[in-house]
């Protein structure tokens, strides 16, 4: 056993081997004298190296804990108390930024990407909200339990170019954009301190080919199906051949957004895919297909029935199979042998599960 020093020593190997708590104390401090402000804790059979000193803006004593004697030598705890000091020295808040880390590697990318949609994209459109989480944590599945700052360049591109090489770029570049805005929005807050999505160029390849139209011939026939249907899934498909507008955008449709001579429609902001209001103007085919009444039983009389309805779906698949045949006979006689066996085979399953 050693005695207590109330002055800083020459610390050495052996002699914080044989260091040890005096009778009647909890536990002894040894003060260092070639480092000033490294301190050594003996507590039982540990000694544990600290760095001490007194802040300069507030003038309170701070300390941070280096490690373990045993763990570390005493000329590491020497270098990293000279390195912590300087930093001091040059105004750092050393004991904000540790405590800081020590809260980051706390956090996984799973609850970033949980924090990122509470804060940041419950202000968004909400598909755009659901579809940048699902695509994330779906992508990076395997990696929700590593610590965002453990995210680097290197595994970002080897998840995404595993997925563009299964034959899905698309998702591989939705991924990396959602991911790029995701750390972005953390680094505006000082969460992480690196995007490592940022700079990752787009992964190669296309997924299916999308230049398949409707011919004139196919149009027609999609118009005059549209004419067999009921209020108001008729005038809505018809509303939307004369808009080219969003499904979504046009079920939501109300009649406040109408001008009163129904010449234009304003959608607004929370509602269009560039959050920004857009006015569509009517042609007199789309003002009579937006005016058309919704379908209500009359009054005093009954709802249909479970036989009714059936009797109604029935119909509506029929006109759905005649449909597809007539698309099918419009695709052999173009000579596009592919587009006819799909249009009969669609047409073939709807009347089997009718």
């Amino acid at each position: 056993m050693m005695a207590a020093h109330r002055h800083p020593v020459r610390l050495s190997e052996r002699m914080l081997d044989a260091a040890s708590c005096p009778p009647g104390r909890r536990e002894l401090w040894l003060s260092d004298l070639l480092v000033r402000g490294l301190r050594v804790r003996v507590l039982g059979g540990t000694k544990t190296f600290y760095c001490s000193w007194t802040d300069p803006r507030s003038g309170r004593r701070c300390r941070e804990k280096l490690g373990r004697f045993g763990a570390i030598t005493l000329e590491q705890a020497r270098q990293a108390a000279r390195a912590m000091l300087g930093r001091v020295a040059l105004g750092e808040d050393v004991v904000a930024e540790r405590r800081r880390a020590r809260e980051t590697d706390g956090l996984t990318f799973g609850r970033l990407i949980d924090d990122w949609a509470r804060l940041h994209l419950a202000y968004r459109r909400p598909r755009y909200a659901a579809e940048a989480t699902r695509a994330l944590k779906t992508t990076f599945r395997a990696h929700l339990g590593t610590a965002a700052v453990r995210i680097d360049h290197a595994l970002a591109a080897r998840v995404l170019d595993r997925l563009a090489l299964a034959g899905r770029p698309g998702a591989a570049r939705n991924a990396l954009a959602y991911a790029r805005a995701c750390f972005g929005w953390a680094m505006k807050r000082r969460i992480v301190t690196v995007n490592p999505f940022h700079g990752l160029p787009a992964p190669k390849g296309s997924g299916a080919a999308r230049d398949r139209a409707l011919g004139p011939e196919e149009i027609g026939m999609v118009w005059r199906a549209a004419g067999t249907l009921g209020t108001p899934y008729g005038q809505a498909v018809r509303f939307l051949m004369l808009t080219l507008c969003r499904r979504d955008e046009a079920a939501g449709m109300t009649w406040g957004e109408l001008a009163p001579d129904m010449s234009t429609w304003t959608l607004p902001a929370g509602r269009s895919k560039n959050a920004r209001p857009h006015v569509v103007h009517l042609a007199p085919p789309a003002r009579a297909a937006a005016r058309a009444p919704p379908h209500r039983p009359a009054r005093g009389r009954a709802r249909p029935g479970a036989g009714a309805r059936a009797a109604r779906l029935r119909r509506a698949a029929a006109r759905r199979a005649d449909l597809g045949l007539e698309l099918g006979e419009a695709a052999a006689r173009r000579g596009d042998r592919g587009g006819m066996r799909r249009s009969r085979a669609r047409a073939a399953r709807t009347l089997g599960a009718s």
